[in-house]
């Protein structure tokens, strides 16, 4: 025996839900089918467990992917504060921080359990457990094939998420799969979002610092991206919200065989001649001290260790105080101090003006990442192209629609990502439900 419903949804994550809601809402009799034993669970983890849902602010730089102006228009016809209305109405008191929108309680638990409150009312069934195996269409009509039935509807919306964050017993991804047998091309995905693997010999003591930072991304040593914020340099490379936002593009040139690197600004607030003055000033009060002793009070320890033997390396001089005599014994020795500061004087111009180059300047090769399980996003998918702007559905196969990170859009840090699934499952919801 077969069900039959009007709109079937296919995952039932924040796309997933917010379709399901907005399909019923517009009359529509729908179900959602998701594998896992409970829907949204990728939304409990949005935020670090916060669930930063939206932003204020201007999206038109906020998005990756083949045709970036796809993201701009999806979100101008489903808005961040048609959003923030949409969830106050359900029950969310929202909290502004610099334009990253927050529920007030400041946990996903809060936004997930109003959103299945919703369809509660709304008599949304919820199947969970159910891998869906195939999706086949005869005169107009859907059959959506999982491993222990099939269900027949006039629409279904595909909004089965990607791999980010799925563990190696989660994976193998199959949402891409059943896409391709709609007709629909796919974009070989690759983690976003994501802790960077990077090489320098001289960062193996660095893990655990945490450090205000802007990193610039290269590619063949050209220009290709920069951010800034909080970075976090950990035993295999680097992470924090300046590198999730450059990730996704330095995987994707490694992926066409490009050498990618990341320099590394560990002193943004001061130009490079300002940073260099003030080392000179240092210099010139402590005269008695080594270059690297120099450098605490305005760097982490862990840090100056591998910023002074970088500089070391590039000069290649001895470890003696700037009047030319070997240090102090009274002063604290780190394991390989900073052999810097000829006998130049007070100041050992040269020397220092190395070292403040290294502190704006430290380079790493990208090699790699923490891959899918570490990723907030996934790059890549199906092309945008493929897809109507106004209402999500497939050009491929009439009354078929995707949604959400299916799609080869992949949004920063800041809410953008659960904006585009809000967006995009507020656009396929409506429009699958009033083509019935």
């Amino acid at each position: 025996m077969k069900e039959k419903n009007r709109v079937i949804i296919i995952g039932g994550g924040a796309s997933g839900l917010f379709a399901a809601i907005t399909a019923a809402e517009h009359g529509a009799e729908v179900v959602v089918l998701e594998k896992e034993k409970k829907a949204g669970r990728k939304i409990l983890k949005t935020g670090n467990g916060r669930c930063n849902f939206t932003n204020t602010g201007d999206p038109s730089h906020s998005y990756h992917g083949t045709d970036r102006e796809f993201a701009r228009h999806v979100l101008a016809l489903f808005t961040p504060q048609d959003t923030i209305a949409k969830f106050t109405a359900m029950g969310i008191y929202t909290t502004n921080k610099s334009g990253w929108i927050y529920p007030h309680s400041e946990t996903a638990e809060s936004v997930l359990t109003l959103l299945l409150w919703r369809l509660e009312e709304l008599h949304v069934k919820v199947k969970c457990n159910e891998t869906v195996t195939g999706i086949d269409k005869k005169n107009d009509v859907f059959t959506v094939f999982t491993k222990s039935w099939h269900y027949e509807a006039d629409k279904v919306i595909l909004a089965c998420g990607s791999a980010a964050s799925l563990t190696d017993k989660q994976l193998p991804y199959n949402g891409y799969d059943l896409i391709k047998r709609a007709g629909h091309t796919c974009i070989s995905p690759l983690p976003a979002l994501v802790p960077l693997k990077v090489k320098n010999g001289n960062m193996y003591k660095w893990g655990g610092v945490r450090t205000n930072a802007s990193v610039s991304l290269y590619a063949e040593d050209i220009f290709i991206a920069k951010s800034s914020g909080q970075l976090q340099l950990t035993d295999f490379g680097i992470s924090g919200i300046p590198v999730f936002a450059i990730s996704g593009q330095a995987l994707r040139l490694m992926e066409g065989g490009l050498k990618v690197s990341v320099r590394v600004d560990f002193f943004p607030e001061l130009s490079d001649d300002a940073l260099f003055a003030l080392i000179k000033t240092r210099r010139e009060q402590h005269p008695d001290r080594s270059t690297a002793n120099l450098l605490t009070g305005l760097l982490p320890e862990r840090l100056i260790h591998a910023v002074s033997t970088e500089a070391e390396e590039k000069s290649g001089f001895h470890d003696r105080t700037a009047n030319g005599r070997h240090r102090n014994s009274n002063i604290p020795e780190r394991e390989t101090a900073y052999k810097g500061a000829k006998e130049q004087g007070l100041c050992g111009c040269d020397e220092i003006r190395i070292l403040a180059e290294t502190i704006k300047a430290f380079d790493v090769v990208v090699t790699g990442s923490q891959g899918f399980a570490y990723a907030q996003s996934v790059s890549g998918g199906i092309p945008t192209g493929e897809v109507s702007a106004d209402t999500c559905e497939s050009k491929k196969m009439q009354g078929l629609y995707l949604t959400g990170e299916i799609l080869d859009i992949d949004g920063e840090c800041g809410g953008w990502n659960l904006q585009f699934a809000w967006s995009t499952g507020y656009l396929a919801g409506k429009h699958a439900a009033e083509a019935l």
